[in-house]
């Protein structure tokens, strides 16, 4: 029946699916069937290719036939991005919250953003946080690599889009309100790029993986561990979290490419963010994310569930010795499913 329903309808059934109330008693098969439904309108918008502009492409212009293997798969994540940002924004009742740790060149922000600017925007509420301001979606990204912004930026146009340095912590989630409050335009997306770290490496002496151009030696992997938990304007994300969230809400969504095991900013984000996605996007690579999806998947009686996973392709070409290993990546899509 789907294959006849034309793709607009396809777009707004799916979000009134999703926004459907279900206050059924927990049980197994209900976690399964919410994870059937979830992985079946997922799996829908990227098979279907709902968005056919050239933001959708994400790589559009580049038709080299050397590297189209790779451009076929990075444009498949990029495609899993937009559609599962959409399915997020549809699915709540007031407007949305997404992070991401961290925005690189920005090419995924972009994804993230584009979905979220085709939920509609009438049937959005208000955020609880940072007082009350009118229904609009927020994209929270992070990239400690100033050289890097003007890349983000442009991928991020049409959508307004803020740069806010992540210090002075304290005033951050100020300096945020009134970037949500000038132009009081309602609805629409509004990306705060925040230059900086979630979890500064200046907090903690330990290297994990935060050092830049330094590998582990010794039993430096123990020390991976014995960063403190960030105080009150010491780290970006708990500040803006807390501001945010306050201490019931959750955050929608969260984009995790950290580049290192982020063992500090997964803490920051089941702490103070309390997050019901996970998307990963190198959970298969070695001292990256993928030990995250084992802790919400295995854990007793968890309500997590794997909405989605794929291939990443770094490159079409082999890469000399080892490094071949780390050519293939993969992407995983969780959801606690406790709460629809």
């Amino acid at each position: 029946m789907l294959e006849r329903v034309t793709k607009p309808v396809i777009m707004s059934l799916g979000c009134i699916l999703c926004s459907a109330r279900d206050d059924s008693t927990i049980t197994e098969e209900l976690l399964n069937a919410r994870q059937s439904r979830m992985r079946e309108m997922l799996q829908h918008c990227v098979r279907d290719q709902t968005w056919h502009d050239a933001e959708s492409i994400g790589l559009a212009g580049s038709s080299s036939s050397s590297s189209s293997s790779h451009h076929v798969q990075e444009q498949d994540v990029f495609r899993a991005t937009q559609c599962f940002s959409w399915l997020v924004g549809c699915g709540r009742p007031e407007a949305t919250l997404v992070a991401e740790l961290y925005a690189g060149s920005g090419h995924l922000s972009r994804g993230l953003a584009s979905g979220l600017s085709r939920v509609d925007h009438a049937s959005l509420g208000r955020h609880q946080g940072l007082s009350s301001r009118p229904g609009r979606h927020l994209l929270l990204t992070f990239e400690g690599d100033p050289l890097l912004l003007p890349d983000i930026l442009g991928q991020l146009m049409p959508h307004r889009r803020e740069a806010l340095d992540a210090e002075p912590v304290t005033s951050l989630p100020r300096r945020l309100a009134q970037a949500l409050f000038s132009n009081e335009t309602a609805g629409g997306v509004l990306v705060a790029v925040v230059r900086g770290s979630a979890y500064p490496s200046e907090i903690c002496p330990y290297a994990c993986g935060r050092v830049k151009a330094h590998h582990w030696q010794g039993q430096e992997i123990r020390d991976c561990f014995k960063c403190p938990e960030p105080g009150r304007g010491e780290s970006a994300l708990r500040n803006l979290c807390e501001a945010l969230l306050g201490s019931s809400r959750r955050l929608d969504f969260v984009l995790l490419d950290t580049a290192s095991p982020g063992i500090e900013e997964w803490f920051v984000l089941e702490r103070y963010c309390r997050p019901r996605h996970v998307f990963l996007i190198n959970a298969r690579l070695p001292m990256h994310q993928g030990w995250v999806a084992d802790r919400l998947l295995r854990t007793p009686g968890s309500s997590w569930r794997e909405i989605d996973s794929g291939l990443t392709e770094w490159s079409s070409i082999p890469w000399p010795g080892m490094k071949e290993l780390l050519r293939y990546s993969s992407f995983q899509i969780l959801a606690d499913l406790e709460e629809e």
